[in-house]
């Protein structure tokens, strides 16, 4: 049985050759050296095997995560210099959570990704896998909100975090939805843009009409980001500004990266 420093087994979440697996038994200790390592590894790996790299401890960092939990923090600040992993974590436009491009259906993974979603300095948005830091590759925004009544202000994150507050709205150059929300930019969701279309009026709080709304889109080609003169977007009792702009513009103006690179050895 696997034990932490401590002594006590630890219950978690581990990235395999194989995807994301529960374990009764996650190893809380620095690798050192070979032998070490060998008897520190999960049941059923192999030595240098990618279980070796990815069942590892994090990096410590200055920067604050208010998204994590109080478990992985402990880990972070206890454990550093540990290699992260890219390439295997996306979220899609719909809002789920894909392993190597297959939707994560299992509850519990689920419920310790949401928990634990964050970002670095970097604008890098990832996934702290126990001790394991795994980035995402974002759909366009690293939130993806949802309606989730018939109340057309009831909408919340991928994660489950409610959204009171939209300054701004967006529309990229495949037209999909974005708002600036108090938790950064938020893509709306695929199955929800009908629903999120509806709330576009005229600088006269008219409905919009959308072979107008249409005809502005296609004006021309946005370099960056422009404001409509005629569209508004209802929010709560009040309206905010729609534009348009483009998903490399909008990831550069709000911080963060839609594709996490490894950058190699420094």
């Amino acid at each position: 049985m696997m034990t932490s420093m401590s002594g006590r087994p630890r219950k978690g979440l581990a990235l395999t050759a194989s995807g994301i697996s529960l374990l009764r038994d996650w190893v809380f200790s620095p690798l050192g050296s070979d032998d070490d390592a060998r008897h520190n590894e999960p049941s059923g790996s192999v030595a240098g095997s990618p279980d070796r790299d990815l069942v590892s401890l994090w990096r410590r960092t200055d920067v604050p995560y208010p998204h994590l939990d109080a478990d992985m923090l402990r880990a972070m600040a206890r454990w550093p210099n540990v290699p992260s992993v890219f390439g295997w974590l996306a979220l899609d436009r719909g809002g789920r959570w894909l392993l190597r491009g297959v939707p994560i259906k299992h509850a519990r993974i689920l419920q310790a990704v949401n928990a634990n979603y964050s970002r670095d300095d970097r604008g890098r948005w990832f996934f702290q896998n126990g001790p394991q830091r795994v980035f995402v590759a974002l759909p366009g925004a690293p939130w993806v909100v949802h309606r989730i009544s018939e109340d057309a202000m009831a909408w919340r994150t991928q994660t489950g975090l409610p959204i009171t507050r939209v300054t701004r709205t967006w529309i990229d150059e495949d037209t999909a939805l974005y708002w600036e929300t108090e938790h950064g930019l938020a893509l709306v969701s695929d199955r929800d843009l009908g629903s999120a279309f509806e709330l576009i009026h005229d600088t006269q709080e008219r409905p919009a009409d959308f072979d107008r709304f249409n005809h502005w889109l296609d004006e021309g080609v946005v370099v960056e980001a422009e404001e409509s003169e005629v569209f508004r977007y209802r929010w709560l009792d009040g309206s905010v500004p729609i534009g348009r702009s483009t998903r490399a513009y909008l990831a550069a103006h709000y911080g963060f990266e839609n594709e996490p690179r490894d950058p190699g050895p420094s």
